[in-house]
């Protein structure tokens, strides 16, 4: 169960792991490629040090793992120029058009998509001195540790899930005008099967589940509280302090990820000319998936403001299996740091 073409060393007791002796600057062979694979499906996030790569090379990289997808399904703000999968997730952009800068509450990225991506990549750009650490929660973990009748219980739910699911932002906010304008609403179930490792996982988080179906409200409050303390208790958790070059990739099956928490209250000057204080890119991509979920109604394509769309995501109101999921390309900026993020 050994590597031989990286090195691979665990970071923390349930998650997370840190791959040397590869240079992600250069194209990877096959070897490589399959033992990070590995390493990620067994560590659920991996973290390379010191890799200087610019949109392209993080495109090229994300490739290797599957379908690049277009930067987000709500299209704005417009992706970097010449990079469709790249999109800008800037929190002062985000105050400028929505009047928030919070980078959200505990997520699994993009679970209001009939189709979430698969994994992401994220790259540090230009990261401050202190603050701005990423955390990682592992979500087959917190199924594990809950009671066996509590599992059981859990087997059997679907969940709604929507942008700003837990309403952790104003209902009235120009954000959720937006997303009113084309709602992108799913229902998945709480518990999904991991389609390339077979493992069970608690698939519901605070960004996007709005609430469990077929229950009462209040049953479904009782219900989401638990999961939710469950899915981010700290033993189940990683924590990635940043350095410029550094990339982390996890997987969007089964992990869950808090953005820097430690940055809002911060303003950074910014010229035009220089990079902004914190960006990350992200990338994501989509893999055959088949034992994700079934889907029960046809679902309906979402078509993103650009003209260029590597992929479309899509939103269904019922279902049980996912067919296939894609890589997919967000650049995020947040002051005093700055990323680049792939999904996959």
């Amino acid at each position: 169960m050994g590597y031989k073409h990286i090195e691979v060393k665990q970071v923390a007791g349930f998650i997370g792991a840190e791959i040397s002796n590869v240079d992600l600057s250069h194209p990877l062979n096959d070897d490589q490629v399959k033992e990070i694979r590995k390493a990620l499906l067994k560590w659920k996030v991996v973290f390379f040090r010191g890799q200087n790569i610019d949109h392209a090379a993080q495109v090229e990289f994300t490739s290797r793992f599957g379908e690049v997808t277009f930067a987000h399904p709500l299209g704005e703000p417009e992706p970097v120029p010449g990079f469709p999968q790249i999109k800008p997730v800037d929190r002062r952009l985000y105050e400028k058009q929505y009047g928030f800068r919070t980078g959200g509450p505990w997520h699994t990225d993009v679970t209001a998509a009939i189709n979430p991506p698969a994994a992401s990549i994220l790259r540090a750009v230009n990261v401050p001195s202190f603050g701005g650490d990423t955390q990682w929660s592992n979500l087959v973990a917190a199924y594990e540790g809950l009671s066996a009748p509590v599992r059981a219980l859990a087997d059997t739910l679907k969940a709604e899930h929507r942008f700003n699911g837990s309403g952790y932002l104003p209902r009235n906010s120009k954000f959720a005008e937006r997303i009113a304008v084309n709602p992108l609403v799913s229902i998945h179930p709480v518990v999904r099967v991991h389609p390339e490792t077979g493992e069970r996982a608690l698939f519901i988080n605070p960004g996007f589940t709005s609430h469990i179906v077929d229950v009462s409200s209040q049953e479904s409050k009782l219900l989401l509280e638990l999961f939710f303390n469950q899915i981010t208790k700290p033993a189940y958790t990683t924590r990635f302090r940043w350095n410029n070059g550094d990339i982390a990739f996890w997987d969007n099956r089964a992990t869950l990820h808090l953005a820097p928490q430690d940055l809002d209250h911060l303003e950074v000057e910014v010229s035009y000319i220089a990079p902004p204080s914190l960006a990350m890119f992200q990338l994501g991509l989509m893999v055959s998936a088949q034992k994700w979920f079934k889907v029960r109604r046809s679902a309906q394509k979402y078509q993103p403001s650009s003209s260029k769309k590597p992929r479309s995501w899509k939103h269904n109101r019922c279902f049980h299996k996912l067919q296939t999921t894609k890589l997919g390309c967000l650049y995020l900026t947040q002051p005093s740091m700055k990323l680049e993020q792939i999904t996959i």
